[in-house]
C-alpha cells in the first residue's frame, strides 16, 4: 500500500542523503518527487494502463516512482544541444533494408514536441556566421515572447547551491516535523528564540521557495507575473 501523499523521499535530519550539485534534470525530479500533486497521480495511477493517461503536464515521458533516484533519466529534455536528422541521415536510411518514411517521420515529430514543450523554444544557430550576434538575438526573441505571453521564468538566478536544504525542508513538512524541529535540523546555526525566532523564520521562507520550485520548475512550467 502506498502511502498518502505528501510523503517524504528522505529523512530530512540526515543531510547526508541529500544531494550535491546535479544536472538540471536530476534537480528537477528530486523537486517533482516530491510533490505531492505528483505523489499522489502516482498512487493513483501506477498499475494503469500507461497509454490511458499523460504524463506530461509534469515534464515526463513516463510515469516513475518517487523513491527511484535517477528517474530524471526519463524526463522531457532540458534546454541543450539536440542533433536534428539531416538531408545525409534521410539518404542514409532510404538505402536501408525494410526502411520507410513512418519511423522517421514519427522520431521527428516527438523530438520537435519535446523540444518545444511549455518553457522550451526551438531555435537555429548558423555554424558558419558569429555565435554572439545569433546569441544576443536569440535572448531578445526570448525575453520579448516571455513578456507578450505575461510570463516569468521559473527562476532569475542560480541559488542551486541552496536546493538541498529546500529537499530536506520538503521532507520535514511532509514527515510532519515543526517548523521549530526543521529549522534545528537543517538551519543549526539559525537561533530559533523569542521574539524573532530566525530558524523558524528561514524554514518558512525555505519551504515556500521549495514547494514553489516543485510546482514550477520541476514541471517545466512558467510563473505567471504577480
Amino acid at each position: 500500500m502506498s502511502a498518502k501523499a505528501p510523503y517524504p523521499i528522505k529523512d530530512y535530519q540526515d543531510a547526508s542523503q541529500y544531494p550535491a550539485r546535479k544536472s538540471v534534470n536530476a534537480w528537477r525530479w528530486e523537486f517533482l518527487r516530491r510533490n505531492p500533486e505528483y505523489q499522489a497521480f502516482h498512487a493513483e495511477h501506477k498499475d494503469c494502463d500507461p497509454r490511458k493517461f499523460t504524463v506530461w503536464q509534469f515534464g515526463l515521458r513516463s510515469l516513475y516512482d518517487p523513491i527511484f533516484d535517477d528517474a530524471y533519466q526519463g524526463m522531457l529534455p532540458p534546454a541543450s544541444i539536440i542533433q536534428l536528422p539531416t538531408f545525409e541521415d534521410v539518404e542514409k536510411w532510404e538505402h536501408v533494408s525494410g526502411y520507410t518514411a513512418d519511423p522517421g517521420v514519427f522520431m521527428l515529430l516527438r523530438n520537435l514536441t519535446e523540444l518545444q514543450y511549455q518553457g522550451d523554444t526551438l531555435v537555429t544557430i548558423n555554424r558558419a556566421l558569429p555565435i554572439e550576434p545569433q546569441l544576443d538575438a536569440i535572448r531578445e526573441s526570448v525575453a520579448r515572447k516571455n513578456e507578450l505571453d505575461g510570463v516569468n521564468p521559473a527562476f532569475k538566478r542560480d541559488q542551486s547551491a541552496k536546493w538541498p536544504l529546500y529537499l530536506r525542508v520538503l521532507d520535514g513538512k511532509a514527515a510532519n516535523a515543526s517548523d521549530d524541529e526543521i529549522a534545528a535540523a537543517v538551519y543549526p546555526d539559525a537561533d530559533n528564540v523569542y521574539p524573532d525566532y530566525p530558524g523558524r523564520k528561514v524554514t518558512k521562507a525555505a519551504a515556500k521557495q521549495a514547494r514553489y520550485l516543485s510546482e514550477i520548475f520541476a514541471t517545466k512550467s512558467f510563473s505567471p507575473e504577480k
